[in-house]
């Protein structure tokens, strides 16, 4: 059949995603909300299909799951978390309880790994164990561990190896990127919340370009002043060898995943490939 629309966004920055079926099969949860990390704009929804009437029911940033024989089923930060629910009068009842704690969580995407069954048996994945840099050298043989451990997620190293870049993920399941120090395995947060995905040196090192919570990417200066450039929407892959440009990845509704290139200094992004295929993580050879 023919694809039909059920809900409309309110611009092309707002999302409605992760459909679930109550068991009438006329009525579902979505989450509605933006696409930063900002959890009071985003919702679990009750929609009816048949008068395309939508009614919030939670403010969470998270997927809902109906779980019989009647609990909202949701993420917590990365506990996973139950509340009774009375589908018939569309309302939460009680409160919400913790069925399970440490549970893997992508709170850019909404998406926990979690499932429930139409019987009420639910399954979850939980959040990788922590994890611990190591050396290595090209024949597989381990030259040493750095620092503590923490649940890197990324990393990047700086011109000379005596740094790293890394994305750790908290127990609230945000993200913050640390320099971490090769040699005397120390680290020091570089910036408190930002998205997963990526931290990419410069060439020259001094400066970093990430991704930001408003899904921006940004270039950051690491000496003391922390001075920040903001470019574009779309997330860092790499930098061309003279520092002068950003290879960035942007999404795009009607073409999906394209590849552009920017100033490092600002400007205006520039396709390099933008086409109904999906182009994605484009980076400089040497």
């Amino acid at each position: 059949g023919t694809p039909t629309s059920i809900t409309e966004v309110a611009n092309e920055k707002w999302t409605h995603r992760l459909p679930y079926f109550l068991p009438d099969s006329e009525r579902l949860l979505y989450t509605a909300g933006d696409t930063t990390l900002l959890k009071d704009t985003c919702d679990i929804m009750l929609l009816d299909i048949a008068s395309r009437k939508s009614t919030p029911l939670l403010n969470e940033r998270s997927l809902g799951l109906y779980a019989p024989p009647g609990y909202l089923i949701f993420v917590r930060g990365t506990n996973l978390m139950a509340q009774p629910f009375d589908a018939s009068k569309a309302r939460l009842t009680g409160e919400a309880v913790v069925l399970a704690e440490n549970v893997s969580m992508n709170i850019v995407r909404y998406t926990g790994a979690i499932s429930v069954s139409t019987q009420g048996l639910l399954v979850y994945r939980p959040s990788p164990s922590l994890s611990r840099l190591e050396w290595f050298d090209m024949d597989g043989r381990s030259q040493g561990k750095v620092g503590e451990p923490a649940n890197f997620t990324f990393l990047d190293l700086a011109p000379g190896s005596e740094q790293a870049a890394a994305i750790v993920r908290r127990e609230d399941g945000r993200h913050e990127g640390w320099i971490c120090d090769t040699t005397r395995g120390t680290r020091s947060r570089f910036i408190e919340n930002m998205n997963y995905w990526g931290m990419f040196w410069s060439p020259a090192g001094g400066r970093i370009a990430y991704y930001d919570l408003q899904s921006r990417c940004r270039v950051r200066d690491t000496d003391g002043a922390m001075k920040d450039v903001d470019l574009t929407g779309g997330w860092p892959t790499g930098w061309s060898r003279d520092g002068k440009l950003l290879c960035v990845t942007r999404q795009d509704a009607a073409t999906g995943m394209d590849v552009f290139m920017i100033d490092a200094v600002g400007g205006e992004p520039r396709p390099l490939r933008a086409s109904a295929n999906y182009e994605n993580l484009g980076v400089f050879s040497p």
